[in-house]
């Protein structure tokens, strides 16, 4: 399972370009792109302090399934905290929407727990096909 999230960071860094950005409200922020991205691929990771009282939140700008020629995307994602040497903890997963010609936002709400987060791409479509997004914005 390690092997397997350490090859997903690697995918993740060649296929994102990461630019880091500050938000006035927020812990922080990044910015990404998703290229044709696999089911379960993981976004990098991301430390919330809890310093503030932002809600945890993804934003997907003009997606679509790249599985299936670009047609429309309603993609799930599923916010995890990361813990060493024991299950990760799961906050759920959310259907964002046909963010095909859009921008959507999931919010999971404020993470009380101090620690390592990320994202996990559950599908498209409800299928695992593949999905690539032109802009990703997370927020914490």
């Amino acid at each position: 399972m390690r092997a397997r999230r350490l090859a997903a960071t690697l995918v993740a860094g060649a296929m994102l370009g990461f630019g880091l950005t500050t938000a006035a409200s927020a812990e922080d922020v990044f910015t990404s792109n998703f290229s044709n991205i696999p089911y379960n691929f993981e976004t990098r990771r991301w430390t919330d302090n809890n310093k503030d009282s932002v809600s945890t939140a993804i934003t997907l700008s003009y997606c679509i399934n790249s599985s299936s020629g670009g047609t429309t995307a309603d993609p799930r994602l599923e916010l995890r905290r990361n813990r060493t040497a024991l299950p990760d903890v799961s906050h759920g997963e959310k259907q964002l929407g046909n963010c095909r010609n859009a921008t959507k936002t999931g919010s999971w709400g404020r993470m009380t727990t101090k620690g390592e987060y990320f994202f996990r791409y559950r599908g498209v479509n409800n299928t695992t096909q593949r999905l690539s997004a032109s802009t990703v914005k997370v927020a914490w």
